[in-house]
Order: C-alpha cells, then sequence, then structure tokens
C-alpha cells in the first residue's frame, strides 16, 4: 500500500446516529520496522493509554468521549496509523479540532521525558503479562515465526524499550506520524448533521451504511 496524499473523507450515513464515530489517518509501518521499538514508546505516549495525550485531550480533559485511541497494527506490510474515537453528534467538530490539533503538537514537538519515562515505565510493566501462559508463549514464537523474526524480538525487548533515546522517538514520530495535509478520514454518523462539518477536513465522499 502507499501512504494517502491530500485529505480525503469517507462519510457513512447512519441516520438514527446519536453520536460521530470518526477514524483519522494514513500508512504505519510494517512489523520488522526499523522504529518499531521507539513507536511503541511513541504510540503509548499519545494514544496508547488511559493518561496518553490523546484520551487526556478528549475524555479526562475535555469531557467529549469515553474513549481516544491511536493504533498502528503492524503486518508483512504497513498496516493503518489511526486515531479512533467517538462523541455526541453535536461535539463532532470540537473533537475532531481537538483530536487533529494533538496529532500536529506530537509532530511539531515529539515528547518531553517526562511522558518518554512513563510510557517506556507502563510497556515495561504490561509486557511481562503477555507471556504468562503456555498459550501465550506459543503464540507469541508463532508470531515470531510467521513474521521471520528471532526470538530476541521477545528475549531483548524489554531491554530495548528501557534503552529508547528521546530523539530516536522524535525521528520515528516525525517520519511516521501523518502531516495534517496527508490524512483520511472516515465518519459514521447522520449525514444530514454532519455533512456540512465533515465536509470542512477535505474531498468528501458519502455512502449509506446499508
Amino acid at each position: 500500500p502507499a501512504r494517502a496524499t491530500g485529505r480525503r473523507i469517507l462519510l457513512v450515513d447512519k441516520p438514527d446516529a446519536t453520536q460521530s464515530y470518526f477514524w483519522i489517518g494514513n500508512l504505519g509501518i510494517a512489523r520488522g520496522d526499523s522504529d518499531r521499538v521507539a513507536l511503541d514508546i511513541a504510540n503509548t505516549a499519545y494514544g496508547g493509554r488511559y493518561t496518553s495525550i490523546l484520551n487526556t485531550a478528549l475524555r479526562i480533559q475535555g469531557g467529549l468521549t469515553y474513549s481516544a485511541r491511536w493504533s498502528m497494527p503492524r503486518y508483512s506490510h504497513a498496516g493503518t496509523a489511526a486515531i479512533s474515537s467517538y462523541t455526541k453528534t453535536t461535539t463532532t467538530e470540537k473533537a475532531v479540532d481537538l483530536a487533529l490539533r494533538t496529532l500536529s503538537n506530537v509532530r511539531r514537538d515529539g515528547l518531553d521525558s517526562l511522558s518518554l519515562d512513563a510510557a517506556k515505565t507502563y510497556i515495561q510493566g504490561q509486557f511481562p503479562t503477555r507471556l504468562e501462559t503456555g498459550d501465550q508463549i506459543a503464540a507469541a514464537l508463532a508470531d515470531l515465526a510467521f513474521y521471520g523474526m528471532k526470538r530476541d524480538e521477545l528475549e531483548g525487548y524489554a531491554a530495548r524499550v528501557a534503552g529508547g533515546r528521546l530523539e530516536e522517538v522524535m525521528r520515528a514520530i516525525r517520519r511516521v506520524y501523518p502531516p495534517g495535509e496527508d490524512l483520511v478520514f472516515v465518519f459514521v454518523g447522520n449525514a444530514v448533521k454532519i455533512r456540512p462539518i465533515v465536509g470542512k477536513y477535505g474531498r468528501l465522499t458519502e455512502v449509506k451504511i446499508t
């Protein structure tokens, strides 16, 4: 897949919707990308836990949603890198604009040292729980075999996270996180009410949910 250029919007009309669900993003990275550990740290800080930058802005401070996340799945080829959230129909514009602002800010400013250390500590605390049972270990080894990766991907992971440097994380963010002018938006909501709002973000295509 190729990274999208420009701005495109897909609006999926669900006439009875009382909320707007939205995804905003572009192309991410493949499973074996050289910046994968740096991006694990960045993704955790930006939108991968409850106290992330994104969730803090939209939920904790803004009161606009119950959940706002940044996800970057990795396959043999690059997957997506995207914000996902939802909000009341009446606060669609406010929530989307705030989400875009957080993305712009993190691309421009990166993370501070406190956010970096907090994300690293969080990952190191969560990682062992993924390898507690025989089933989990077998699945992890099968995943390594499928993607042609070595055991050190697991055995050395915690040490690589601990050694992650701020400049590496900032470089990875600026390489992979999409700039504001190159974004794909997907909205599911009441088109009559949100069409005038979402149309401001770029070239609009509309379909019915049926």
